[in-house]
């Protein structure tokens, strides 16, 4: 553990870091899955994993809402 000269621990920022990188990381398992696993996953008789698997081109219109949303200069300044 190291301690910075105000006397406030790294380890917890660390732990915080690690945290928010754990979390990033099952976002975008959850969008892989989402896009492009279920489609190969034979058919749910869940409603919702069904509507999933039915949709088609998910990751492209996932990505064209992306880049659609990019265009608009109030919600993201990618410029």
């Amino acid at each position: 553990m190291v301690i910075s000269r105000d006397g406030s621990s790294r380890s917890k920022t660390t732990m915080w870091g690690w945290l928010l990188v754990g979390i990033g990381s099952l976002v975008l398992l959850g969008f892989l899955f989402t896009a492009f696993i279920s489609h190969l996953l034979p058919p749910s008789n869940y409603t919702l994993i069904a509507a999933i698997q039915n949709d088609r081109l998910p990751g492209a219109r996932i990505l064209f809402g992306l880049w659609k949303m990019s265009k608009k200069k109030s919600l993201f300044f990618l410029g």
